[in-house]
C-alpha cells in the first residue's frame, strides 16, 4: 500500500510540474551596469540594476549615484536597439529619489521576449527627460 501511495505521489508531482512548465522556472539573474558613457555622456553618475527573469516575467531592482544636483527624473527599460543605438520606451520604471533605487516588474510579450533574449534591451536613466545613464541588458 505504501509503494502504491508513494507511486502516486511521485506522479501526481511530476504531473504538476509538467503542467505549471515556466512557473517551476528557477528565476535567471545577473547585474547591468549603466554608466554616462553608453548613453554618450560625460557624468561621474553610474548606476547597477540586478535583472531576474522567470519565464517571461522580468524583474528588475536597481540604485544610482551621482553628483550633488543630478535629478534623476525617470527610468525605464528601451528597446530594441542594440549598444548605443536609441530605442523606444517598452517599460517606465518606479523611482524613489530620495533613496536612489529603481525597479519594476513586468511581463514581456513573445516579440519583447525574444529582444531580451537577444540582449536587444537596455535601462536608462533620465535627468530632465534627457538620457544621463543607460546599461544594455546582456546575459
Amino acid at each position: 500500500m505504501r509503494t502504491l501511495i508513494k507511486g502516486l505521489s511521485i506522479g501526481l508531482l511530476a504531473l504538476v510540474i509538467a503542467a505549471c512548465g515556466e512557473a517551476l522556472t528557477p528565476p535567471t539573474t545577473f547585474e547591468v551596469v549603466l554608466d554616462g558613457e553608453q548613453a554618450g555622456v560625460d557624468t561621474a553618475a553610474f548606476a547597477t540594476a540586478n535583472v531576474s527573469a522567470v519565464g517571461n516575467v522580468v524583474t528588475i531592482a536597481g540604485s544610482w549615484d551621482a553628483p550633488e544636483g543630478t535629478v534623476i527624473t525617470s527610468a525605464g527599460v528601451y528597446g530594441p536597439a542594440d549598444e548605443g543605438e536609441p530605442g523606444a520606451l517598452l517599460h517606465a520604471l518606479g523611482i524613489d529619489s530620495e533613496d536612489k533605487t529603481f525597479g519594476g516588474t513586468f511581463t514581456l510579450d513573445p516579440e519583447r521576449l525574444a529582444h531580451f533574449e537577444d540582449g536587444r534591451l537596455y535601462l536608462a536613466l533620465n535627468a530632465d527627460g534627457e538620457p544621463l545613464l543607460r546599461g544594455q541588458i546582456t546575459r
